[in-house]
């Protein structure tokens, strides 16, 4: 096995059993930057370099299988070396989906009110989509392949096999192939972190709720959520490697902070865990019962929210709505509510009974065939 990896992750990977390769991929804070401008965040010239490290690194490693997440030259590298190409993708990105115009967070929704977007998305949406992902196509149809006429939806399934790290019950799709197959959630942490413990009589009166807004969650807004969150009446256990939070609220004996902590032990150990919406969170947290609050920016974590709230155990709050007074609010709602603990429980059992590893090795199996 390969991985190609950015340097920074490369510690998260390297235990002895697989050949890691760095490649160099734009930060998240780069990509997003151009995401927020309403800017295609490839540049043709930056797709051309990925594309050329692909061809190499498939020849190299004399790959059978090329699997990705949402990597778009991987696909076309692939294609053009011969060999079947796997992509990584939530359910909710199907083609054979419903197809959920959120409004994500850019410079255009700030200016035209997120009322305003949501009422003309459905209008204009897939025409700024098929704008943001032209080099992509441009990319495609060089390497003659077909470039779905922009079709977000198509490209990131235009591949030989998908895989969707998902539940059974999240995300319905109807009308699948039998190379779209749902593998189960990807509940995973690295072995060797060395994480500190929780700590000890913290939270014992109190509603406990965990924070952690991840690599792509809007840190700038955790003022706002912890003040929302100690209206609230809760004890407060946030991951963040920086925050701006004031002396007063570091010394209520109410807020504790760590740079990265077990995020399975802190869910476990919640009432209620605040996140950016992301899937791999979502899963996390229902993993272990506990409802979520979804701080969602991007189109991604605002999608896969969607779907988290109809389970009954999540509230979705776009970020240009955060306030202390509605994350007072929305916490209260899913902390008091049996109904929402039930539903994450419910959850929890979906998760439990799927063989993640089962149904991966038949996936695998499908596609060397």
């Amino acid at each position: 096995m390969t991985w190609a990896v950015p340097a920074q992750y490369r510690p998260l990977l390297d235990d002895g059993r697989a050949d890691i390769h760095e490649i160099k991929a734009a930060s998240f804070d780069q990509y997003y930057a151009k995401i927020v401008q309403g800017q295609p965040p490839h540049t043709p010239e930056d797709l051309k370099a990925q594309l050329a490290t692909d061809l190499d690194l498939i020849k190299s490693s004399k790959a059978d299988l090329v699997a990705y997440d949402l990597r778009p030259t991987a696909p076309i590298a692939a294609a053009m070396s011969g060999v079947p190409s796997v992509s990584v993708i939530n359910a909710y990105w199907s083609p054979y989906g419903e197809r959920i115009m959120t409004v994500p967070d850019t410079v255009g929704v700030r200016k035209i009110g997120l009322r305003f977007a949501e009422f003309i998305l459905p209008r204009f949406g897939p025409r700024v989509m098929k704008r943001v992902v032209e080099p992509v196509s441009a990319l495609r149809r060089a390497a003659g392949l077909d470039d779905y006429d922009g079709d977000l939806f198509q490209l990131w399934a235009g591949c030989d096999h998908v895989w969707f790290p998902d539940t059974d019950n999240m995300a319905p799709a109807e009308g699948l192939p039998e190379t779209h197959i749902r593998v189960g959630p990807a509940l995973w942490r690295p072995k060797s972190a060395g994480f500190p413990t929780l700590p000890t009589g913290f939270g014992s009166t109190r509603s406990k709720v965990y924070v952690s807004l991840g690599s792509t969650g809007y840190v700038h807004l955790l003022p706002q959520i912890v003040d929302g969150l100690l209206a609230a009446e809760t004890d407060i256990l946030i991951s963040a490697r920086s925050h701006e939070l004031s002396d007063e609220v570091m010394s209520s004996g109410r807020v504790h902070v760590v740079n990265y902590i077990d995020g399975d032990q802190a869910c476990d150990w919640a009432d209620l865990v605040v996140s950016n919406g992301g899937h791999p969170q979502l899963m996390q947290a229902f993993s272990t019962g506990t409802p979520v609050l979804g701080v969602g920016a991007n189109f991604d974590q605002l999608m896969a929210m969607v779907h988290a709230e109809r389970t009954g155990a999540a509230i979705s709050l776009h970020v240009l709505r955060v306030t202390p007074s509605r994350v007072t609010q929305d916490a209260l709602k899913l902390l008091q509510s049996p109904e929402a603990t039930e539903c994450a429980r419910v959850q929890k059992a979906e998760i439990d009974k799927i063989d993640t590893g089962a149904r991966m090795e038949h996936a695998l199996d499908s596609a060397l065939r």
